[in-house]
């Protein structure tokens, strides 16, 4: 049995939309994982049976994390080190997710998993921090780093769907042109971790593989690539995008200006080429009923 926690994110979503593992999916409703002296306690009554944890949870508002810390500390930080407990205690293997934003994003390539970290914000830190915690305390671990994941979920939050929902009124977009990174579809990295679940559990022993679609792109030209599409479908849009610096948003956060990740080392492993961004992209538009 899998157990899943953080049943409503849109990764844990797209999963349990495609997978057809025995699985526990758990919510925040039933494990607030702010309350962590709680978590070993529910695990112990919930995921005896289960032989891998997937921590699918996180608090991911970049900019809401420099207000409150705590929130994204014990989140990403402590709660993860509390199931990393459990699944050393229990012999449970554990997948857990986090992020480009625990580089620097001075460097001009695409970041190895044997790169120096060094986060430029509280939400990275702490994402770095609870990949500290599950190291030290878990020996049959995955730890997978994504960047700039998206569905088209109105739903909910999403990069894509906010620029689409823009286009739809005919608003001014304005695209950073310094910050780039890997943009990955969420059905593609919902798709990886169910095959690593069925064919590649010896890849849980306790090492860090980056997983993104291929290859990278500015802000500002991904904006242009979902427009240009968009365009295609709706030709009544009529939206002028206009290219920035990261600095005209003055966010509270600061972002690495490149934090592509390098995806050849999980490409080898799980011995499949990983889709290009743009591939993914039109995928995920394509699958839209407009």
């Amino acid at each position: 049995m899998i157990v899943v926690i953080g049943e409503h994110g849109q990764l844990a979503s797209s999963f349990k939309e495609i997978s057809k593992l025995e699985t526990l999916f758990i919510n925040s409703s039933q494990l607030d994982l702010r309350d962590t002296k709680e978590i070993i306690p529910f695990l112990t009554r919930y995921a005896m049976n289960a032989s891998v944890i997937v921590n699918f949870s996180a608090y991911n508002l970049v900019d809401s994390a420099e207000k409150y810390p705590t929130e994204s500390n014990l989140i990403n930080h402590l709660a993860p080190g509390e199931i990393a407990k459990f699944c050393d205690r229990h012999s449970k293997a554990l997948i857990h997710f986090s992020s480009d934003y625990v580089f620097n994003g001075e460097k001009d390539k695409p970041y190895s998993e044997d790169d120096l970290t060094g986060p430029l914000n509280i939400y990275g830190q702490t994402k770095l921090d609870g990949e500290k915690a599950i190291k030290e305390l878990c020996s049959q671990f995955l730890i997978i780093r994504t960047s700039t994941l998206y569905d088209l979920n109105f739903s909910r939050s999403s990069f894509v769907s906010k620029i689409i929902k823009s286009l739809d009124e005919n608003q001014r977009i304005f695209g950073a042109n310094d910050i780039f990174s890997s943009p990955t579809y969420v059905q593609d990295l919902a798709e990886i971790t169910l095959e690593i679940l069925q064919n590649s559990l010896d890849l849980i022993n306790g090492d860090i593989l980056h997983i993104t679609n291929s290859g990278y792109v500015s802000r500002y030209n991904f904006i242009k690539e979902i427009y240009n599409f968009y365009k295609e479908i709706n030709k009544n849009i009529s939206c002028e995008i206009t290219e920035v610096s990261n600095d005209y948003f003055n966010l509270p956060a600061q972002r690495p200006n490149f934090s592509a990740l390098s995806n050849k080392k999980a490409e080898k492993l799980i011995g499949k080429k990983f889709p290009s961004w743009q591939e993914s992209l039109y995928k995920c538009l394509r699958k839209t009923t407009w």
